[in-house]
């Protein structure tokens, strides 16, 4: 009885040999089918891309649906969402501190990364 595990003859690794069987193997897809694959990838991607793009518009308030956007205006303006919300937290973890006199439970605490 043969280990299934043992190296062949050749001294090769098996997996090895099953990843240069694959790497040889003719694809059963024509070119035309290769094509359509790679286009409808690139079209699922470009989608997500502009369901991500449109989520950042509902959430940051200085981004509206109705005005024309670049990538680069959705980026600064959420950058600049993201850093008035570090420090509106700052400032109310301050404001708390000072009314209650005993400083706020660290999963509120939101530092801003460096």
């Amino acid at each position: 009885m043969t280990n299934s595990t043992a190296p062949s003859d050749t001294g090769a690794d098996p997996a090895d040999q099953r990843k240069r069987k694959r790497a040889s193997r003719e694809s059963s897809l024509s070119e035309d089918q290769k094509r359509q694959n790679h286009v409808s990838s690139e079209q699922r991607r470009r989608q997500a891309m502009r369901q991500t793009y449109d989520t950042l518009v509902d959430i940051v308030p200085d981004l509206t649906s109705a005005q024309s956007r670049s990538e680069l205006q959705i980026y600064a303006k959420s950058y600049n969402y993201l850093v008035w919300l570090y420090e509106r937290n700052r400032a109310l973890r301050e404001q708390l501190e000072r009314k209650t006199g005993s400083s706020a439970p660290q999963h509120l605490a939101w530092e801003m990364p460096q």
